[in-house]
């Protein structure tokens, strides 16, 4: 299964998948510290509804579960035979004005977690400033990687591809104060420094990546808040500038690579309407629309390694599937599990190798 949100990369994804729904919230928390003393019911982890989002180690052996407890946002690790918390697999964060947003496994032991802070800002996309903070499963080798409390020019960095085969560095893209001399690189997972960097369009806020890994588009904002799209071609260090949108107002964004990567996935709503799905050239010349909803703006779509997109998303704070081929055999698994959940939104999020 590909989406637009989680594989930019579009590397293939084997086909076991493990799912569980997922709800959002933004929530007040901060700086990472492993306790691990506390110790809550085994059935808390197991009560899905209490959970912000579930992920699997690479090799399938445990869990991680980001849930509410109290006033501030934990992660947990469980045992995925057992279900039960593993020993020091309880994950704390406690700094004020900061929320818990993210959490990557980049190998089968060690976990990457993100942890921001929005200013205010007249902004649409302001830069955040971001922390990235590594600790291994149980608690042990616990590792800054990125911050903004630093005294440097570095807002932080966030990862873009945890490269789990490489057990020592994951793909990063670092955040700038003043939005200059950003940089894509492998980011050392004990140390924080950065290699094989590619420089970066000023202010940049999102990267779609080739199935290579390779940064291809740059999505950035400027000072007024237009949205800018600039693209590089494989085999070049210069970024062309494709397209700028002013704001208010409606643009033309690339989500993801089809599956050979000569065509790029968009979301077009230049016209006005809502957001609607479409293919298009990789330099956004000729753009074909594919879907469109009457109501709402498509936000993700799902397709297979041949390019069928067979079901899309709308909605914001409730998310809604609307499922277009109702025999593929991926809508098939997500039409059972919104019969199982009928209430929740449904999204199939990890998998083991």
């Amino acid at each position: 299964m590909r989406n637009a949100n989680t594989q930019d990369n579009h590397a293939s994804n084997p086909s076991n998948w493990k799912a569980f729904f997922v709800a959002f919230l933004l929530l007040v928390v901060g700086f990472p510290i492993t306790k691990a003393n506390e110790r809550l019911p085994t059935n808390y982890f197991t009560d899905f509804s209490k959970h912000q989002w579930v992920s699997m180690s690479p090799d399938g052996k445990y869990l991680s579960v980001q849930l509410r407890s109290g006033e501030e946002t934990q992660v947990v690790i469980l045992d995925r035979k057992t279900m039960k918390p593993v020993k020091n697999g309880r994950h704390r964060f406690m700094q004020k004005d900061y929320s818990v947003s993210n959490h990557t496994w980049v190998s089968d032991e060690r976990i990457v977690f993100r942890a921001q802070r929005i200013f205010e800002s007249e902004r649409e996309d302001p830069i955040p400033l971001i922390m990235l903070y590594a600790v291994d499963y149980d608690g042990r080798r616990e590792d800054v990687l990125a911050s903004p409390m630093a005294g440097t020019e570095l807002f932080g960095a966030e990862i873009l591809d945890p490269l789990v085969d490489d057990k020592k560095k994951a793909l990063a893209l670092t955040y700038t104060q003043s939005g200059t001399r950003q940089k894509i690189g492998k980011l050392n997972l004990r140390n924080g420094s950065l290699t094989e960097t590619t420089s970066l369009p000023p202010r940049t806020l999102r990267v779609i990546l080739d199935k290579d890994k390779t940064p291809r588009y740059a999505i950035s904002s400027n000072t007024v808040g237009n949205n800018i799209v600039h693209y590089r071609d494989p085999d070049s260090v210069k970024w062309d500038l494709i397209g700028e949108y002013e704001y208010p107002g409606g643009s033309l964004m690339p989500v993801a690579f089809n599956s050979d990567g000569s065509k790029v996935f968009v979301l077009d709503d230049r016209d006005g309407g809502t957001k609607a799905l479409g293919v298009s050239d990789l330099r956004l010349i000729n753009v074909e629309q594919l879907y469109r909803d009457e109501i709402t703006d498509i936000r993700d779509f799902m397709s297979d390694e041949d390019d069928n997109v067979y079901a899309y998303t709308v909605g914001i704070a409730k998310p809604d599937i609307k499922i277009l081929d109702p025999e593929h055999e991926e809508a098939i698994l997500l039409s059972r599990l919104q019969s199982a959940f009928p209430e929740e939104h449904i999204e199939i999020t990890d998998s083991s190798r």
